[in-house]
């Protein structure tokens, strides 16, 4: 199975009843009625797969050339980089609302449910990002402490207490997820 065709059956799966149950953008799920449909949200599904990786990509290269190290930056550029990332994503959200306008909503896919078939669909790559997280943790820590102690930059502070929050929780991520959570719950 190619990798596309993993990414786009993350967001379809069956119910009890034998129903495909489509999950394009978000947590909330809609009841696919025929072949014909569901071939047309799956192509939609990989076109906002695309869709959500290119700003991050185009915008990671831009950002190294043009403006430098991301502490640098200017109070403009941050916000202009947040209304971007708000109206890619209010377009994804626009997109997967008029290609489900009329279908029957499912019941929500739940964040453990959806981590397992992350999990399951891409093993050794979920351990792999796993181990990254708990390798990387530390070093970010550290990284951002010495800013905190030794930098001059007011948005570089900021970035450092954001820094140190976020490798608690890639931390505790990192050893779930080798742990084998989340586990899905039974009702």
């Amino acid at each position: 199975m190619s990798l596309k065709q993993k990414l786009i059956d993350l967001s379809f799966k069956r119910d009890q009843d034998g129903r495909t149950i489509a999950y394009l953008y978000g947590r909330t799920g809609y009841v696919v009625p025929d072949a014909a449909t569901e071939a047309r949200l799956r192509d939609l599904k990989w076109r906002l797969v695309v869709a959500q990786m290119l700003p991050g990509i185009v915008g990671m290269l831009v950002g190294l050339v043009t403006p430098g190290l991301a502490y640098g930056w200017a109070i403009a550029l941050w916000c202009a980089l947040l209304l971007l990332a708000t109206l890619v994503d209010l377009c994804l959200r626009a997109a997967a609302r008029k290609a489900t306008r009329g279908l029957a909503t499912a019941a929500p896919m739940e964040m453990a449910d959806a981590f397992q078939r992350i999990r399951a669909a891409f093993p050794r790559l979920w351990r792999g990002y796993m181990w990254y997280c708990l390798a990387s943790a530390p070093i970010i820590f550290l990284g951002s402490v010495a800013y905190l102690a030794m930098g001059t930059c007011i948005m570089g502070h900021v970035l450092a207490v954001g820094g140190i929050v976020l490798s608690a929780c890639m931390l505790a991520g990192g050893a779930c997820g080798l742990r084998g959570w989340p586990h899905a719950r039974t009702r």
